[in-house]
């Protein structure tokens, strides 16, 4: 059984762990795979630092841990656009788009008492990512924005999206259980046996990370593992390792 975690953030963004911290604590938890991932909004000048320590750490624990470098940027507008320059994506491994905070134009709507802007904004550009990706390649927490606000998508439209995340070249994230007991999204995708959802913690320190791995069940561990493969495969062969 496959043991990775493709969403650990460090304290080059808003996580408090160093990147020897979190390989540290990977290493004491046997996991193959982690996917170190941080916030960036536009380009970020700290990338190439980050990065000389992850080829070190690569260096020094490669034969134990596979060490991936990832940043999250957010969707920024009505057309799923994300808020990051080519640069940013060009120099990392993977990026995760997630849906963190409103556009204004949606904010406005919704001031304006339409109850549904929020619920049509995050469907339009979901179906815009599956389709396109705009250079991401994993979909971040997916419905969390609907599900902090006890809004849904509706049972139709969701089995669209499931339908088409199922013939997607993006993956779906996972969230643990534990931490996250509402993922209608990712659910639903995990009942139809769905072969492009990874496992991110979204862990922000190394006792986020600990307690995720303590409270994950065989149950999830069984949603994620084709997918975490699968992606692990890409990103070998990206790099051009196809150990």
């Amino acid at each position: 059984m496959t043991r990775m975690d493709f969403h650990i953030h460090s304290d080059y963004s808003d996580g408090t762990a160093s990147l020897e911290d979190i390989v540290t604590e990977a290493l004491r938890w046997r996991l193959e795979a982690i996917g170190i991932v941080d916030h960036v909004r536009g380009d970020a000048d700290w990338l190439a630092d980050r990065q000389r320590q992850i080829d070190e750490l690569r260096g020094e624990h490669g034969d134990e841990l596979e060490i991936f470098s990832g940043i999250e940027v957010k969707v920024r507008d009505e057309e799923g656009a994300l808020n990051v320059l080519p640069q940013a994506t060009e120099k990392v491994d993977f990026v995760i788009a997630s849906f963190h905070g409103v556009p204004r134009s949606v904010e406005e709507r919704m001031e304006g008492g339409d109850r549904d802007a929020l619920v049509d904004w995050w469907h339009s550009c979901t179906r815009i990512l599956l389709d396109c990706g705009h250079d991401a390649h994993i979909l971040g927490h997916p419905d969390r924005i609907l599900v902090d606000r006890a809004l849904s998508v509706g049972s139709a439209r969701m089995k669209r999206l499931v339908e088409q995340a199922l013939a997607s070249r993006m993956f779906l994230e996972w969230n643990p259980a534990a931490a996250y007991p509402v993922q209608p999204f990712a659910t639903a995708l995990a009942e139809r046996g769905a072969p492009n959802v990874t496992y991110g913690s979204d862990a922000h320190s190394t006792s986020e990370l600990t307690d995720a791995l303590r409270a994950r069940t065989d149950y999830e561990a069984g949603i994620v593992e084709r997918g975490n493969q699968a992606f692990l495969s890409i990103l070998r062969e990206d790099r051009g390792d196809l150990s």
